[in-house]
């Protein structure tokens, strides 16, 4: 893999998985997620669809993929670089 200042994609990807369980692994970032989910709608994919609007079904799509973007991460495991090559590439962590 490519390395980017001194570290491969498979290390910083390493790096977010363990920095999301750390901060959402806590009782407090417990408590944010489990607001994300309500918020975010990830319960259910029926809470998404607006039949009077596409704007608003499509901002409520993006808002349930924020929570299962991070959720994804918080529930992998550091060595799973496989499962994330395609959101590494088309996601741009910072």
């Amino acid at each position: 893999m490519e390395a980017i200042q001194g570290k491969t994609m498979t290390d910083k990807l390493k790096q977010l998985i363990i920095d999301m369980k750390q901060t959402f692994g806590s009782e407090h970032g417990k408590r944010v997620l489990a607001n994300l989910e309500m918020f975010c709608s990830a319960h259910v994919n029926q809470d998404c669809f607006d039949p009077e609007s596409t704007t608003k079904t499509a901002y409520n799509l993006g808002k349930n993929r924020v929570f299962r973007y991070i959720k994804s991460f918080v529930d992998a495991q550091p060595d799973a670089e496989k499962e994330f090559k395609e959101t590494c590439q088309t996601e741009k962590p910072d």
